[in-house]
């Protein structure tokens, strides 16, 4: 009995044994690529572009600002270096040697003194005021020399005491044409005027200046111009020769 039992077992332990090694092996097991995968890598990209186009945008504003400061300092050196040449044009015009040379020896200020001591080849003409709703208008003119011939360029600057409460509302040339390139300037303050150009612009060199009220002020031009004061009032005007 027991024999038979022994025979039975091993039979059974046979057909498991075949039919495992007949079982055909599992299949690997396969890596689906999900639509969620899609999308982070979708993102990636984009935030990667993004910040290629921002490190773009940065840098170009980096440069757009160093330029941007570099003109303001070119800019500043040439409004600092035109006011002081317009210093020493008005200290020029006044009589005096330019601001640069006053430290200099006396010599070359002699020189320049004796350079616009000058014979008078513009003369002054009798000046005339009148109020209007502006302010007060004096008009004067000058008269060439016949025998004289005119400067290349002649210059006027006109100015009132910075003490004073009359100010200079313009500066203009009568019988200018409008298309003319004359240079007229009155400063913000409004105690300095000037104008400038060659005869042939400033045409029958007849000027008016406008001031907000009664006020004496200094006229000093280019060569052949003698200095003079004008008192400016609304029923007349007076010229006293500097």
């Amino acid at each position: 009995m027991g024999s038979i039992l022994d025979e039975v077992s091993r039979v059974n332990h046979t057909v498991l044994m075949n039919n495992e090694s007949t079982r055909p092996p599992a299949s690997p097991k396969k890596f689906r690529f999900s639509g969620n995968h899609v999308a982070t890598a979708a993102m990636f990209l984009i935030v990667l572009f993004m910040w290629r186009d921002l490190s773009r945008t940065k840098t170009a504003v980096e440069n757009s600002r160093a330029r941007s400061q570099a003109l303001d300092a070119e800019l500043a050196n040439v409004k600092s270096e035109l006011t002081m040449a317009n210093r020493q044009l008005d200290q020029f015009k006044k009589g005096g040697p330019p601001t640069a040379a006053v430290a200099k020896t006396e010599k070359p200020a002699r020189a320049i003194a004796e350079a616009i001591e000058k014979p008078e080849t513009l003369f002054l003409q009798e000046p005339e005021a009148r109020q209007t709703e502006d302010g007060i208008v004096a008009r004067f003119a000058f008269e060439p020399e016949s025998a004289a011939p005119l400067p290349d360029r002649i210059t006027l600057v006109v100015r009132v005491p910075s003490a004073s409460e009359a100010r200079i509302l313009s500066l203009v040339p009568v019988a200018a044409a409008s298309d003319s390139n004359l240079e007229v300037v009155v400063n913000g303050r409004g105690n300095l005027g000037m104008i400038e150009g060659s005869p042939a612009e400033l045409a029958a060199l007849v000027f008016e200046v406008t001031v907000s009220e009664p006020v004496k002020a200094t006229v000093r031009g280019s060569e052949g111009i003698k200095a003079f004061e004008m008192d400016i009032r609304p029923d007349g005007c007076s010229v006293r020769k500097l």
